[in-house]
């Protein structure tokens, strides 16, 4: 593709928050290399679109709740098909029947998708993954065929994670004591708003038994400040809310405000959940407990040290449980003395949490 090129991208991601801070990267490198490119994106929910929308004002979009009827969609993909797309891009996401359908009605130029997708033959060019299971390396499959590299992929983590920070610097510090505590620790137990089947979303949620041993068990011995971020619907026990250690911010935050909290925060304690990802690009240490989902595949990393899985004869089950349960009992399994060990350890220092986003 031209480096001058003015050519227009349909990029199908349906992107939750998580899912944007991966593209975010990738977002950076084409605006580096194709200064003039159009971008559109789908989006799965406002908060992604706002984290867009901070680096990107040229970026487009809509998000998918907005299409919530037939004639929505159909306008829409008539839309699309005017805008006459040079490339459509799926956003991998190999278990929707959707994407690759809707990517061969827009009829871009040249539609490109993973060939794991269900209906992948419907795509003019089907990808093989490069390696590995880890579900974002998808994107970089991908946008070889638009020019964008694995080298210029890292430059745009680097430059992701350096605009974070200058965000944060800029920012006041919105809603924290200014009183010194040794440490502050945040909580977030999100869950996405995406119902496949007989998947919920709360199945990711962290028990209230496990979060309340969790948050115990942290506040022992430290000086601690604690902080609940999320949206009003995100569950914590009500003796973390009403303890006068906690400060409530669940609702209460932008995404400018989410971003410079967790630069505040020294420690973040979470589920499988858009914030987890947001904070990995912030270069805040935590853990994140997995039940339903794989961790190998949707954590920042895939299985590092600070990532909590917990195994079943049933796990993974995402998008297809086998119970009907709202929640997950595998994590009533998660031995709670073991993430506030390793908790503990990654602030004093004693284990390292990736990630670097130092150039090498």
């Amino acid at each position: 593709m031209d480096i001058n090129s003015d050519k227009k991208i349909l990029f199908l991601i349906n992107a939750g928050l998580g899912d944007v801070c991966h593209a975010m990267p990738i977002l950076f490198a084409l605006y580096e290399k194709y200064p003039s490119i159009k971008v559109e994106l789908l989006f799965a929910s406002k908060s992604a679109e706002e984290l867009t929308r901070l680096f990107f004002h040229q970026v487009t979009g809509i998000i998918a709740s907005e299409l919530n009827t037939l004639f929505r969609k159909i306008f829409q993909i008539i839309r699309w098909r005017r805008a006459r797309f040079y490339y459509v891009i799926s956003g991998a996401h190999f278990d929707s029947p959707k994407t690759s359908l809707i990517a061969r009605a827009v009829r871009a130029k040249q539609s490109v998708g993973m060939r794991r997708e269900r209906y992948s033959f419907l795509y003019d060019l089907p990808v093989t993954r490069l390696n590995g299971k880890h579900v974002f390396t998808d994107y970089a499959a991908l946008f070889q065929h638009v020019g964008i590299s694995d080298t210029d992929i890292e430059s745009g983590k680097r430059r992701f994670h350096e605009e974070l920070g200058k965000i944060a610097r800029s920012h006041r510090r919105p809603h924290l004591s200014a009183e010194p505590y040794r440490a502050r620790i945040a909580f977030v137990n999100g869950a996405d708003t995406i119902i496949r089947g007989r998947w919920k979303p709360s199945l990711k949620r962290i028990p209230n038994s496990s979060l309340l041993g969790i948050f115990k068990g942290l506040k022992q011995d430290l000086s601690t400040q604690f902080i609940l971020l999320g949206v009003d619907e995100d569950t914590f026990p009500d003796e973390m809310k009403s303890d006068g250690e906690v400060i409530d911010l669940r609702g209460k935050t932008d995404i400018v405000d989410l971003i410079t909290i967790l630069h505040e925060a020294d420690f973040l304690v979470c589920n499988d959940t858009g914030t987890m990802h947001l904070a990995h690009f912030c270069g805040t240490p935590y853990v994140a407990l997995f039940g339903p989902t794989d961790a190998e595949i949707f954590a920042p990393e895939g299985l590092q040290v600070n990532i909590v899985q917990a195994h079943g004869a049933c796990a993974p089950c995402q998008f297809d449980p086998i119970c009907s349960a709202e929640n997950c009992d595998l994590f009533e399994h998660v031995q709670v003395d073991r993430v506030v060990r390793l908790a503990t350890d990654i602030l004093s220092g004693k284990v390292t949490c990736p990630p670097d986003f130092n150039p090498t």
